[in-house]
């Protein structure tokens, strides 16, 4: 075997091939090693929309990030064989190895900064809940001040709505990732890359892609430019305290029972970032268990190849690509100029599509967001549905 992996920065750390589990260990060690910045503290659009704090500074914006990868890696099925981030350098990596765990290749640069947020509004109000008929002790409803049957409120709601928007892409990053290597993969993804505030993602795979799980949201080659996000939970944070008759019926609220909802959107003005996919691998999806779960990012349960982003997205398949129920060949959501070619052969199960295209995100091109042509030329065979 020769080296292992070369990290091209301004120290080079050279390493040499040892046996799977040592040499995975050694090439992600070099990879933090580059970054000065240890795997677990890695920036993700999830984290920085949940903590809604300024990213953490990662490593110096002046650098590129060059890395070579000749041998084969083998990891767990909830590890990364080659982890790369990065907050704004241009991230460039060659694999030519085999590579064998949960996601194969990771990359992401192009964090955001919420302290440059063009809109930033905030609101919090309460909410009643959970109203019921009030009764007297000896069983007789209530009436109000108007006659009627009186109700009661036996919760209260306390509800945070946040919206940002930020500019438009201010980093430089880019991420170019040439895969030539197999990959088996057990989590969501073999290729993911992530640019949210970058300019250009650009992906060439000429390896064969196997899922080797049953994960939800799969898809073989995945990369994102678009920051958009939108999320909510509802807890309940307290029991109240009601009184009651001996007919089980409610005569009053002492304290009503508490609940927190959050609802947090984060978006981008005019989010560009140029996406392309040129793919002649092979790639199977392996079997899905149950359709995508309701709200969703994506339709499908899976998609061989997965594009998300406003900035111009060009995909080019010559592989042949294998999705099981609820999935799609190619999917790309954008409301940007789109340029789709396929002349591989895609196989598909039922209620599924050979190449889909949707909008991303909320809004249409021209609100605030990029527009542009779609065209989708299939030379390829689509087979099953």
């Amino acid at each position: 075997m020769g080296a292992a992996a070369t990290a091209l920065i301004a120290a080079t750390p050279v390493l040499q091939a040892a046996d799977a589990p040592t040499q995975s260990t050694t090439v992600q060690a070099a990879v933090r090693e580059a970054l000065r910045v240890p795997v677990g503290e890695r920036m993700s659009i999830e984290a920085v929309r949940k903590s809604f704090g300024a990213p953490r500074v990662l490593g110096t914006a002046s650098r590129k990030i060059d890395f070579n990868n000749g041998d084969d890696i083998t990891v767990g099925p909830d590890q990364t064989a080659i982890p790369l981030s990065s907050t704004a350098e241009s991230i460039s990596i060659v694999n030519t190895g085999d590579l064998t765990g949960g996601i194969g290749i990771d990359v992401y640069t192009g964090a955001i900064d919420l302290d440059t947020a063009l809109v930033n509004d905030s609101v919090n109000y309460f909410l009643d809940s959970g109203s019921v008929g009030l009764y007297d002790d000896a069983g007789n409803r209530v009436v109000d001040g108007y006659g009627y049957p009186a109700y009661i409120a036996t919760g209260r709601i306390n509800v945070n709505r946040s919206f940002v928007v930020l500019p438009r892409d201010p980093a430089d990053s880019t991420i170019a990732i040439d895969n030539r290597g197999s990959i088996a993969f057990a989590d969501q993804h073999a290729i993911r890359a992530v640019n949210p505030a970058g300019q250009s993602i650009d992906i060439t795979n000429t390896g064969d892609i196997t899922s080797t799980g049953d994960g939800e949201l799969r898809a073989g080659i995945y990369a994102r430019t678009e920051v958009f996000e939108s999320s909510y939970t509802f807890e309940k944070t307290a029991d109240g305290e009601r009184t009651y008759n001996v007919f089980g019926q409610v005569t009053g609220v002492v304290s009503p029972d508490e609940y927190a909802f959050e609802d947090i959107t984060l978006d981008m003005e005019y989010d560009g970032g140029a996406i392309a996919i040129n793919n002649s691998g092979n790639i199977d999806m392996g079997l899905t268990t149950a359709p995508p779960y309701f709200g969703s990012a994506s339709y499908w349960a899976s998609a061989g190849i997965q594009a998300v982003g406003d900035g111009g997205t060009t995909i080019v398949n010559s592989g042949d690509i294998k999705v099981d129920k609820w999935s799609a060949g190619i999917e790309v959501r954008s409301t940007a100029t789109t340029s789709i070619s396929n002349s591989g052969r895609i196989d598909i199960g039922n209620s599924s599509a050979g190449i889909s295209f949707s909008p991303s995100a909320m809004g249409d091109a021209g609100d605030y967001r990029l527009g542009g042509d779609v065209y989708i030329v299939n030379s390829g065979e689509i087979r099953g549905g």
